[in-house]
């Protein structure tokens, strides 16, 4: 939910299908097997290889395969990455909501937005705004919701 569009508009211009789904290394691996994926992400690090690899998280193997990808090319990461266009990005804004009404605000801005707006209602709400985008999720790991803006 809070990748760049660059990443699924480079899925999509490779031939690919970008799928978004639940935060989670468990949910991400299960979502992976379930699709075929060659690769999975998340916004933490963690990436997935089924394709000449097992499907599991494994940062020496990703980096291999960058440094294969680098070698083959003759070209320096820099030059590989210059044609992704850079995208404005504001910090994560985190507004304080109780437990028991975090689930209740994300149900009503869902509600709100997609009535306005093309939204992606997984693990939270990301509104589309057709020049960028922006998201509210309830976190996992603590008490306060989550909301932001990434363009």
């Amino acid at each position: 939910m809070k990748c760049s569009q660059a990443l699924p508009d480079a899925i999509t211009a490779a031939g690919g299908v970008p799928v978004m789904w639940k935060t989670g290394h468990s949910l991400i691996k299960e979502k992976m097997k379930e699709l075929r994926a060659p690769v999975a992400g998340e916004m933490s690090g963690h990436m997935f290889f089924t394709e000449g690899f097992y499907g599991h998280d494994d940062a020496l193997y990703g980096a291999a395969r960058l440094l294969r990808i680098v070698a083959e090319s003759g070209r320096g990461v820099d030059e590989l990455l210059a044609d992704i266009p850079r995208y404005v990005s504001t910090p994560e804004i985190r507004v304080d909501c109780p437990d028991n009404r975090k689930f209740a605000v994300v149900a009503a801005a869902t509600k709100h937005f997609a009535a306005l707006h093309d939204v992606i209602a997984i693990d939270g709400v990301r509104v589309l705004y057709g020049d960028g985008w922006g998201s509210c999720a309830p976190p996992t790991r603590s008490p306060s919701s989550s909301c932001g803006s990434r363009r």
